[in-house]
């Protein structure tokens, strides 16, 4: 699976031109990012073990939710870097259908 860690938090000054619309067009399954500090060195170890633990037989969503659960249980005062954990996630095997099917946006549709 494809992922993209962001460099920073989306902006609302970039909207459109940040990372997380980059990783939307290039349709990224999966965005990963802190929401105060993206370039701490663990948030960075954090995601690595994350994306790549081979440690953990647990499928990735589950341990993204068990470190999240560990954040919250710590409490805010602990500051874990997982309490700011923020995930954008497609299920690159989910069947998208338009509801109802139309043109795509911007295509004019003849009328008859």
């Amino acid at each position: 699976m494809v992922s993209l860690v962001l460099s920073e938090s989306p902006q609302v000054a970039k909207s459109g031109r940040d990372e997380v619309a980059v990783g939307l067009r290039a349709g990224v399954p999966l965005m990963v990012w802190h929401r105060e500090k993206c370039d701490s060195a663990e948030f960075v170890a954090v995601v690595e073990e994350l994306l790549h633990g081979v440690d953990d037989p647990h499928h990735l969503l589950e341990r993204i939710r068990l470190a999240r659960a560990t954040a919250f249980e710590e409490g805010a005062a602990a500051r874990h870097v997982c309490g700011k954990l923020t995930v954008l996630f497609d299920d690159p095997a989910r069947v998208v259908m338009p509801v109802p099917p139309a043109a795509p946006e911007g295509v004019p549709v003849a009328q008859v």
